[in-house]
C-alpha cells in the first residue's frame, strides 16, 4: 500500500472537520453578524478568512498578491486591489469573532506518559506577550505608555496557556495591554484550572491573593520567587528574602523548608521555599549582564516596505537590563517557591519542573519570529489587526496538527513541525474544493497565475508594456 493510499489516522479527521466547520460555517454566520458580508458576494467570509490565515500561516510576510492567490485556490476569483479594500473595521470585527469560535474549539493529543507529569491532573503553563499598535488604535486597545506622547498609546497583551501533558492549548486571549495579565478571560476566575492540576508560571501571576484563591481550589502551583517578598520561617524571625538566603549561606546546600511569605501577618501565605545554590561562575555572569544593553528583535512594519514617502522603518531597538538590588543581592540562588508538599515533589524534581516551564516562552517565540505575529506590511490599522488576528488563528491550527502529528513524542521539536505545516498549508486549503490527482494540483497552480501580472508603472514602462507601446519608450527619454 502507497503512502496516498493509506488510510487517514482517525485524529487527522476529526481535525480536518473541526477546522472546516469552523472556517467554513462558522466563519459565514459571524461574517454575516459583524456585517462584513451585507449581500451575495464574490468573496465570501469563509473565503476571506481562509485566505489570510493559510497565506499569512505559509508565508508570515505574503504581500496581497500571495494572498489574492490563496483567494483562488479558495474558489474565490477577485483581484488584490479588492482583496485591499476589504481589510476595514468590519473585517476586523470579522476575524477577531472568528478568533474566539477558534479558541473555543478544543483540541488535545494524546498525554506524554512521563511518569512525573502523571502525577497531576495537567500541568499547565501560562505566559503572554505585548504587541505595540498604531496610535490610532488606542480607543480599541490601550497601551501602559511610553517614553514620549506617542509612544504606547495602544497595544495588546496577548496570553496563552498550555497544558504540557496533553499539549491542548487554552487561547490565545486578546485584551488591552493596560489590562492586568491576572485579569480578564486568561484568568483564573474565568478560565480556572482542575484540582489537582499544577499551575507553572512566573512571578507576575502570583500574589498573596493568588496563593490563597489556588490553596481554596485545591490546585497546585510554582514559581519562581519574586525578590521584593518577605519571609516569616519557622521560628517566626521576619526577614527579607537575600538576608534569609544570607543567614543559612551555601555551605548548607539546597534550602528547603516551609516558610510564611507577606510583610503583614494577616495577609500571609505558607508556602515551600526551595533554593538552589549556583556556581560562582554562574553568579559572575548573571551580575555582568546587569546594566548590559541588547539588541532586540524589529517588530511592526517590515522595514523594507515603503508606505508613503513618510514612512518610517522600524529598526530594532536597545534593550538595557536592569534588575532589582534585591535580584541582584539573589543571583547567587535559584529559588523557588510552590504549595506541592515534599512527599509528593523532591526538590530535584521541582527544580526539571520549573524548567519545562520554558516551553511557553518556546512557544510565543516560535509565533513570533516564525509565525511574525508582531511584524507586518503595512501602515493601515485595519490592515494590521487583520493580519494580528489572522496569524493568531494560523499560529493556532498550527499548534492543532503539531499535537496530532508528534505531540506524544517526548523529545518533539515544534520549530521542526511547524516547517512541515508551513510547507503543506496552501496544499491543505486547496484540497477542500474535493479528491485531488496530481494534475489538479498543477491545474491549481495555473488557476493562482491567472493574476500574476507586471504591475502597471505610468513613469516607467515594463517591457512587455514597451512591446506593445512603443512610443512609450520616446516620452520617457
Amino acid at each position: 500500500m502507497t503512502v496516498s493510499q493509506s488510510k487517514t489516522p482517525v485524529q487527522f479527521e476529526e481535525l480536518d472537520e473541526t477546522i472546516k466547520e469552523v472556517l467554513g460555517k462558522i466563519a459565514n454566520e459571524l461574517a454575516r453578524e459583524t456585517k462584513f458580508v451585507q449581500r451575495s458576494s464574490a468573496m465570501g467570509g469563509a473565503q476571506f478568512a481562509q485566505a489570510l490565515i493559510f497565506g499569512w500561516l505559509a508565508n508570515p510576510e505574503a504581500s496581497y498578491s500571495f494572498l489574492q492567490q490563496m483567494l483562488v485556490l479558495s474558489g474565490c476569483q477577485v483581484s488584490a486591489q479588492a482583496l485591499e479594500q476589504r481589510m476595514t473595521p468590519e473585517a476586523a470585527d470579522f476575524l477577531l469573532s472568528l478568533l474566539h469560535a477558534c479558541v473555543s474549539a478544543c483540541v488535545a493529543g494524546e498525554p506524554v506518559m512521563t511518569e512525573l507529569l502523571t502525577r497531576f491532573e495537567g500541568v499547565y503553563l501560562q505566559d503572554g506577550t505585548v504587541i505595540g499598535l498604531p496610535p490610532e488604535l488606542e480607543a480599541l486597545y490601550r497601551g501602559f505608555g511610553g517614553n514620549t506622547s506617542k509612544s504606547g498609546r495602544s497595544a495588546l497583551r496577548v496570553q496563552a496557556r498550555l497544558n504540557l501533558t496533553t499539549g491542548e492549548l487554552q487561547g490565545p486571549w486578546v485584551a488591552s495591554a493596560v489590562q492586568c495579565e491576572r485579569k480578564g478571560p486568561g484568568s483564573m476566575e474565568q478560565a480556572p484550572l482542575p484540582a489537582n492540576a499544577l499551575f507553572l508560571t512566573d512571578n507576575g501571576y502570583i500574589t498573596l491573593h493568588e496563593i490563597q484563591e489556588h490553596m481554596k481550589q485545591k490546585r497546585w502551583w510554582m514559581s519562581h520567587a519574586r525578590a521584593d517578598f518577605q519571609i516569616t520561617d519557622a521560628n517566626g524571625v521576619k526577614t527579607s528574602l537575600p538576608d534569609f538566603l544570607k543567614k543559612r549561606g551555601k555551605k548548607q546546600g539546597v534550602i528547603d523548608e516551609w516558610v510564611k511569605v507577606g510583610s503583614q501577618k494577616a495577609l500571609q501565605q505558607t508556602v515551600r521555599l526551595i533554593a538552589f545554590p549556583v556556581s560562582a561562575e554562574s553568579e559572575m555572569k548573571q551580575k555582568e549582564r546587569a546594566g548590559q544593553q541588547t539588541k532586540t528583535r524589529a517588530k511592526g512594519s517590515r522595514g523594507d516596505v515603503r508606505v508613503g514617502k513618510k514612512h518610517q522603518p522600524t529598526k530594532g531597538k536597545r534593550h538595557r537590563h536592569r534588575p532589582s538590588k534585591k535580584r541582584l543581592a539573589l543571583s547567587g540562588w535559584t529559588i523557588l517557591l510552590t504549595n506541592v508538599p515534599q512527599e509528593r515533589l523532591t526538590a530535584q524534581e521541582a527544580r526539571v519542573l520549573i524548567r519545562a516551564r520554558w516551553q511557553i516562552e518556546l512557544l510565543w517565540r516560535l509565533w513570533k519570529e516564525r509565525g511574525q505575529v508582531d511584524i507586518w506590511r503595512s501602515e493601515k490599522p485595519m490592515r494590521i489587526l487583520c493580519e494580528i488576528y489572522a496569524k493568531l488563528m494560523g499560529c493556532l491550527i498550527q499548534h492543532w496538527v503539531i499535537l496530532q502529528g508528534c505531540w506524544q513524542q517526548p523529545h518533539r521539536s515544534m520549530v521542526k513541525a511547524s516547517q512541515a505545516v508551513k510547507t503543506l498549508a496552501s496544499g491543505y486549503l486547496l484540497s477542500w474544493s474535493g479528491p485531488l490527482t496530481s494534475a489538479d494540483i498543477l491545474a491549481g497552480m495555473g488557476r493562482a497565475m491567472h493574476r500574476s501580472c507586471v504591475n502597471t508603472r505610468p513613469k516607467r514602462l515594463s517591457t512587455s508594456h514597451l512591446l506593445e507601446q512603443p512610443g512609450g519608450l520616446q516620452s520617457l527619454s
